[in-house]
């Protein structure tokens, strides 16, 4: 098998991995399910059937309520309730509501309901005494038969969130849009922050791997370019490893954590009371420093570095060494921030942003590529750059020790862990007690935490 038709199977094999990871079957999702999870989780919350409040909008005698869709924009443009008003994911409630008496009768709703069951429990949270959450919301609404609008004439579709939610939609009311230029707004999706996790991860391996062959920095397989094949498939069967268990354990507990704190006003974000922008930045840089430090104690608890070394052993960095983490780190990170969700009070697609930020930046700077020093300047007072991560990966315990930071480089020099060398090119990767090829292979790389070795961590 030739050298690129290994490369080949090595982004076929990831992404299989990558849609086992984060593919979700709609045909999972029923009705009966969605709606018990929703009262399950916001018992609290007074939830009224569909045709409950169609038989208060027709009855004239009762005080019609305040209706809010909690949607996004883009979802509230294509159709919404009639006399329905937006409520923008974000806003201040107390601020916009400052003018309705407490008691003033208010029906919120969404997609299916989940999104404004925690709009109704703030609301009652600051003092509205008559909230009720749609059941089913307006895909409910629709698929039973009532009408809907588009500003002030009737309409017919209804925008499906996206496929996995939309599949609780019936297909003849599933708005399908001609544009293509979703926008930003549509990051929030988190299905859509997977999809582009997977093509960003796709296509820095496939950019990386052209530049590593065509300029490498360091000549690493000028003996047999078999073993660049190896290596990097031996690298990818342990990221492949790690999304599938990040998926199957952690994920929907992340999701837990963020709405949890959401819906409670928990978390050092939410009590700032920040804009949405400025939210998103805000747990961008917390996460951020949540893994230069979890980067940081790695290297200096022993049990942490049992885990973490296998990363370090690795004698030919490459842009596959991005993905070549053991899966009990990927465990330990991944219990850790589960706190720090909550103590962030970081929503879900945050997190995920956040990795599709990350990512990349991270592949560029374990890649075997290099820059022009000057170039390579002004990019490190902002990101790591391969000249930094080089020295990380040092066999020199002092330049092992130094360099944590993943995504912003400015972590490294507040705390303190700052370091470079000229003589880049002649680093050497790897670590001494793990140079032995039994130490390399895939059983190895997984058997490595529970060897005993002697080293000087």
């Amino acid at each position: 098998m030739s050298t690129w038709h290994r490369y080949f199977f090595i982004l076929i094999f990831f992404n299989f991995f990558h849609v086992i990871a984060y593919g979700r079957n709609s045909e999972s999702l029923s009705w009966s399910g969605v709606l018990d999870s929703i009262r399950g989780n916001f018992s609290d919350v007074r939830h009224l059937p569909i045709h409950g409040l169609a038989d208060w909008l027709d009855d004239n005698e009762q005080r019609a309520p305040l209706i809010f869709d909690t949607r996004s924009s883009q979802e509230y443009a294509v159709s919404h309730l009639k006399n329905a008003q937006h409520l923008a994911p974000g806003t201040n409630l107390e601020a916009f509501l400052e003018n309705v008496e407490k008691a003033y009768p208010i029906v919120v709703y969404c997609s299916v309901g989940y999104r404004s069951a925690i709009v109704a429990s703030k609301l009652q949270k600051i003092g509205f005494s008559r909230v009720y959450n749609l059941e089913g919301s307006i895909f409910a609404w629709v698929n039973n038969g009532y009408p809907i609008v588009k500003g002030t004439k009737a309409a017919k579709y209804v925008h499906p969130f996206n496929s996995y939610w939309g599949s609780l939609l019936r297909e003849e009311f599933r708005y399908v849009s001609n544009s293509k230029n979703y926008g930003w707004p549509e990051i929030r999706n988190i299905e859509n922050v997977n999809h582009y996790k997977s093509v960003t991860f796709v296509g820095g391996l496939m950019f990386f791997l052209l530049w590593e062959s065509f300029f490498p920095f360091m000549i690493q397989f000028r003996k047999n370019l078999m073993d660049r094949g190896r290596h990097g498939v031996r690298n990818l069967i342990m990221g492949g490893i790690n999304a599938v268990a990040i998926a199957l354990l952690f994920v929907l507990i992340w999701m837990w954590a963020a709405e949890w704190a959401d819906r409670n006003g928990f978390g050092v974000l939410n009590w700032l009371s920040l804009s949405p922008w400025l939210h998103t930045l805000g747990a961008i840089a917390l996460f951020d420093i949540f893994t230069y430090w979890f980067h940081r104690l790695s290297h200096s608890i022993p049990f942490f570095w049992r885990f973490h070394r296998v990363h370090h052993s690795d004698q030919k960095m490459d842009v596959t060494t991005a993905n070549r983490f053991h899966i009990g780190e990927i465990v330990l990170s991944s219990l850790l921030r589960i706190p720090a969700i909550l103590v962030f009070g970081a929503h879900l697609w945050e997190l995920l942003l956040y990795e599709l930020i990350m990512f990349p930046i991270v592949q560029f700077h374990h890649a075997n590529i290099g820059l022009p020093e000057r170039l390579d300047k002004i990019l490190r007072v902002f990101i790591v750059t391969p000249a930094m991560h080089k020295v990380h990966h040092s066999r020199i315990k002092p330049e092992t020790n130094s360099n944590y930071t993943s995504l912003l480089s400015v972590w490294d020099r507040v705390f303190q862990s700052f370091n470079l060398r000229s003589d880049t090119r002649d680093i050497s990767f790897g670590l001494d007690e793990l140079d032995e090829t039994k130490h390399q292979t895939l059983a190895g790389l997984l058997k490595t935490p529970v060897v005993d070795i002697k080293d000087n961590k």
